[in-house]
């Protein structure tokens, strides 16, 4: 499908680039234009769109393509989003065409034809300024003036990129009463991320309204390049179901144990014995050594917990000593 110059649209596939002004080399390039290298810094600075322009990727060209678009005060619709190959025009038929696919051989991408000229009228409310791409040009404002009012910011951004954005998008305050905790370790001059801590005010106020009165802890591994921690507490709804009430990410785990008979003497603790297994089965395997594991753990009285330790005990003191660590 093309768009003729009265932004018509007719029944030619976007294969039929009869309508295009620099046909393709047999390498899939243009052939009059020179090649232009895409520029990060530069040009999404002061975004340009030009034909022949390369890109490392297509997710660079469409960074390129969203930034140019939301300046210009213009709207488009894709025709063809594929891998191979996108065609693109203005969302009010104005005339402005693009077409790009991949050079051959290559995962670089090129604008093989453009005709450019918007002849629409700018707009002023732009679906593709989002808050994401918002909080991206306000990052280091928002950093220096974190009490920065949500109406100077509304203006801020109809004054720098002449756009009307909602409350929505820029609101800061989402979640008022909410608790955001950030440690850093600086060396020098230079800060270093060590732990972070969230846990919004509707999951607090959610958990004591409205789930049963106990909570569960554990953490897993990162296991990307910086390591750490990530920690959660979560309870459990009416309906049974898990209820996420903070989360934390730390360098190591801590000894939550230790933690709550120092915080919170009286709470009653229970272990995750699949966990927990997970850990002694490390040292202690086989069945014989998995059948007394549970058996103590399955134990409901007293008794009947001394003497499946007692049973532990006669097989392997160690296992029997590291289950009684444990508990500790």
């Amino acid at each position: 499908m093309t768009v003729n110059e009265e932004g018509e649209f007719n029944d030619k596939s976007d294969d039929d680039l009869g309508c295009l002004s620099n046909p393709e080399d047999e390498g899939g390039n243009i052939k009059k234009h020179k090649l232009v290298e895409f520029d990060q810094d530069k040009d999404m600075e002061n975004p340009r769109l030009m034909e022949g322009m390369v890109f490392p990727n297509v997710t660079a060209f469409k960074a390129l393509f969203k930034e140019f678009h939301i300046r210009e005060g213009c709207e488009y619709t894709y025709l063809k989003n594929e891998s191979t190959r996108v065609t693109i025009i203005c969302k009010e038929k104005c005339g402005f065409r693009l077409h790009a696919s991949p050079m051959l051989g290559e995962k670089s991408f090129q604008i093989k034809n453009i005709r450019a000229d918007h002849c629409c009228t700018r707009k002023y409310i732009n679906k593709y300024a989002t808050s994401k791409w918002i909080a991206g040009k306000y990052m280091e404002v928002l950093t220096d003036e974190p009490d920065k009012n949500v109406k100077t910011l509304k203006n801020d951004v109809k004054r720098d990129w002449m756009l009307h954005v909602s409350r929505k998008k820029i609101l800061i305050n989402k979640n008022p009463g909410s608790t955001a905790l950030l440690k850093v370790k600086r060396i020098n001059s230079t800060v270093f991320f060590q732990r972070l801590f969230i846990c919004f005010d509707a999951q607090a106020k959610g958990f004591l309204t409205g789930c049963r009165p106990f909570i569960g802890l554990d953490a897993c591994f990162l296991k990307g390049h910086y390591g750490g921690q990530l920690m959660a507490a979560v309870g459990r709804d009416a309906n049974n179901q898990m209820y996420t009430l903070c989360i934390a990410i730390v360098e190591k785990f801590i000894g939550l144990v230790e933690s709550f008979k120092r915080l919170m003497p009286n709470v009653e603790q229970k272990f995750y014995l699949r966990h927990m297994y997970a850990n002694y089965n490390k040292t202690y395997k086989g069945k014989e050594y998995k059948d007394l594991f549970w058996g103590a753990a399955s134990a409901y009285t007293v008794s009947e917990l001394n003497k499946q330790m007692a049973d532990m005990k006669r097989v392997d003191k160690k296992a029997y000593e590291w289950m009684l660590s444990e508990e500790k």
